[in-house]
């Protein structure tokens, strides 16, 4: 999730190839695939002994922005204070910064890209207040 959150879509939501499909949808021409990884480890119970036996699988998913004809499930907002103050030390202090990363109000959550040197953070108004560490959403 973490990866997958960093790459700087607007939308939370992956589907596979065939979910694109089975949901009447198509991925626009151009489009890539982003890897995700499925590992478990199962435990199989002898009459002796556990035995532990490593289960991984890949899959390539799409976001959904990366899609045409999907109906995507409206995420409410909480609106708050229309009158978002940054806290000027901490502006002070990214303004100071020798090789300051680019940050974006535009992403879901908030995250780091080390390939972009990008931030992605919530739009402010999702904020309850300046010092809020978390938005509100209903993804948390």
């Amino acid at each position: 999730m973490f990866l997958l959150n960093a790459v700087g879509y607007p939308s939370p939501f992956w589907l596979t190839f065939k979910q694109v499909q089975t949901l009447g949808g198509r991925i626009r021409k151009g489009e890539h695939a982003f890897p995700v990884v499925f590992w478990k480890i199962f435990k199989e119970e002898g009459d002796s002994e556990d035995k532990r036996i490593p289960f991984l699988r890949y899959y390539s998913v799409f976001n959904v922005a990366q899609c045409e004809g999907i109906n995507v499930p409206v995420i409410p907002t909480v609106e708050t204070d229309p009158t978002f103050q940054p806290i000027e030390k901490c502006e002070q202090m990214v303004a100071a910064m020798p090789k300051r990363p680019d940050i974006r109000h535009n992403g879901a959550r908030a995250s780091y890209s080390p390939p972009l040197d990008a931030i992605s953070m919530p739009e402010a108004r999702l904020f309850e207040s300046s010092e809020d560490i978390t938005a509100r959403s209903s993804m948390n």
